[in-house]
């Protein structure tokens, strides 16, 4: 048997004050990592925004992204697997936003890079705040004018960001089709829910159980806190809900531990990891 693969997910779990990873759990982590401990992350964020926010801790394993879209060498981003979505229900997809004058965030590989685009004069408030946040420094921002320049490249992710109401009319338009659908509620701005589409089959928890035999691991132990980690928990040998999880996380999970305020993973790790 390999040895115990250990992922963590990032928001609400393994970041704590400012959205950063605190000393001790930087600390703690890269001393097991050093002594021969397998850990990394699965996060929906980007190898651009995870990087920004895992300062400090010394990752030498794949990580997942995105929700499982990409399975990426933490140290440069070299893809190492990926899902995106198909070109037939890509054009579905945008047929719909185009129908419904639907205010979206597209997610594409462009010549080898990722791009966010949307379409000009069609910004609503979930997508002025996501552009405004982020304009000063995220190169992947790509405002286009057309519809055919909204599709061009390699999309991945789709993500519409509405309030509550307006979200699940927008999501309940997709039935039928051929993706991953969810809608949740941002953490960090509860009036603010996003409908999210990934490729067919796309979840943490597909990308775990992929990353495990790439590596040839034996178990997985994972943690987390949100509703997108529970395709994660319900594939992993062991799974830890944060003590302010979702509440299916909690009823999924093999105990409730800490909060991320009180590095609760690496303090779980330090106390009952395998090295």
């Amino acid at each position: 048997m390999g040895k115990t693969l250990y992922i963590s997910d990032l928001d609400g779990t393994l970041l704590g004050e400012n959205v950063r990873i605190s000393k001790f759990t930087a600390d703690t982590i890269n001393s097991l990592i050093r002594g021969g401990m397998l850990f990394t992350f699965a996060t929906a964020r980007s190898v651009t925004t995870a990087k920004m926010v895992t300062e400090g801790l010394d990752i030498r394993l794949p990580v997942i992204l995105n929700n499982g879209v990409f399975i990426a060498d933490y140290s440069d981003g070299n893809v190492r697997h990926s899902s995106p979505i198909g070109e037939n229900t890509i054009r579905l997809l945008l047929d719909t936003i185009e129908r419904e004058k639907i205010s979206a965030l597209v997610y594409s590989m462009i010549g080898g890079r990722e791009r966010v685009s949307w379409l000009l004069g069609r910004e609503n408030e979930g997508i002025r705040s996501y552009v405004g946040a982020r304009s000063p420094w995220d190169k992947r921002l790509r405002p286009v004018e057309t519809h055919e320049q909204l599709a061009a490249g390699d999309i991945f992710y789709i993500t519409i960001i509405e309030g509550k109401e307006r979200a699940h009319v927008i999501h309940r338009s997709f039935a039928g089709l051929d993706v991953t659908s969810m809608i949740t509620n941002d953490i960090y701005a509860r009036d603010e829910w996003w409908v999210e589409l990934y490729g067919a089959g796309v979840s943490k928890g597909a990308a775990v159980k992929k990353l495990k035999e790439m590596l040839g691991a034996g178990r997985t132990v994972c943690f987390g806190d949100g509703s997108n980690d529970l395709p994660m928990f319900r594939c992993c040998d062991e799974a830890y809900a944060m003590s302010d999880s979702v509440e299916v996380l909690k009823v999924n999970a093999t105990a409730v531990i800490g909060s991320n305020q009180e590095d609760a993973v690496a303090r779980w790790l330090l106390e009952n990891g395998d090295r």
